[in-house]
């Protein structure tokens, strides 16, 4: 198995000054705190961008930038060089941030998984044979990032299911890279989100193997928003105010999903019909004790942290 070594503060401190991000949406106003959002292109980060486009952010006294940050593992270090002041780490970049010497802690949260509404899974090439986990023993699965949050349910349900994850060989691959290398031969399966792995299955390249998220607790927390617990402790107004604009914005959008869409759209760069035809998205803010005790134990099972890990740090600032 493809695997990648332990991840510490100078590692990510290093990664500091090569991080690009791209010009976030919005401009300063001397009257309002202004802050910068570091997201990834998910659509569980809606309450986000409808905050920011309903001008739910400025009624607080908030000054919101949105900026689109490409490789979700670097935004750790994004956060401690103070190019962005929100960001949002999947749960395992985060805790592995943590173990790593890292101080930081959630936010809010962004959005939760189902496996009674699944938006992620494997995908088998078409010609794959039997529809069996045993399948994927010996093969090559390319998964967005290493000991990221689809790689690590990955391992979970593969474990489940009676196959040793560590004679899989996962490789590393940008979901831009899936279809094309799946369609070529390259890789033998993709861990997958929609749209691609929509796209990989319309098109007969793919087929869905079993439901990667029946091996998870309905509602695990995915995505979420974390700070440094300096800025946390520092601004705990600002990051209340913060989390109560995510609140008010996921509910109009659990509300009325597509009448965000086009608000959605621009953010992640994906046209409107394409989000139309992609299960909404589970928002909620709320994260709670639990959530984050399953992921420390997940990532302990599958020794990805080596510290202990203390959960009240993790937590969001009351």
């Amino acid at each position: 198995m493809t695997t990648s070594t332990g991840i510490d503060r100078r590692k990510f401190l290093a990664l500091a000054g090569t991080i690009p991000l791209c010009v976030g949406i919005g401009t300063a106003n001397a009257t309002e705190q202004k802050i910068t959002v570091g997201f990834t292109a998910i659509n569980e980060f809606t309450g986000l961008f409808v905050a920011k486009d309903k001008g739910m952010f400025k009624r607080r006294g908030l000054d919101v930038d949105a900026t689109l940050i490409a490789n979700n593992a670097t935004i750790p270090a994004a956060l401690y060089s103070r190019s962005i002041q929100i960001g949002t780490p999947s749960v395992t970049t985060l805790l592995q941030a943590v173990d790593g010497g890292l101080d930081l802690r959630f936010v809010c949260g962004g959005g939760v998984l189902s496996s009674a509404r699944p938006s992620v899974g494997i995908i088998v090439r078409a010609d794959n044979g039997p529809d069996s986990a045993s399948v994927l023993a010996g093969k090559r699965i390319g998964v967005p990032g290493l000991n990221a949050l689809f790689h690590v349910i990955a391992r979970r349900w593969l474990s489940q299911n009676g196959v040793d994850p560590r004679k899989v060989n996962f490789v590393e691959t940008p979901f831009a890279q899936m279809y094309d290398l799946m369609r070529g031969g390259q890789l033998d399966a993709v861990v997958a989100g929609d749209p691609v792995r929509s796209r990989i299955m319309a098109d007969n390249v793919g087929k869905a193997l079993g439901n990667m998220l029946s091996s998870i607790p309905e509602g695990a927390l995915s995505g979420n928003y974390a700070s440094t617990a300096a800025f946390a402790q520092e601004n705990s107004s600002a990051l209340s105010a913060f989390s109560d604009a995510i609140a008010e914005a996921d509910e109009l959008a659990t509300k009325d999903p597509a009448g965000v869409l086009d608000i959605v759209s621009r953010y992640l760069r994906l046209p409107v019909d394409v989000l139309a035809n992609l299960p909404p998205p589970i928002l909620r803010t709320r994260i709670d004790r639990a959530q984050i005790e399953f992921w420390v134990q997940v990532a302990r099972e599958q020794e990805m942290v080596r510290q202990p890990v203390s959960i009240d740090k993790l937590l969001p600032v009351s």
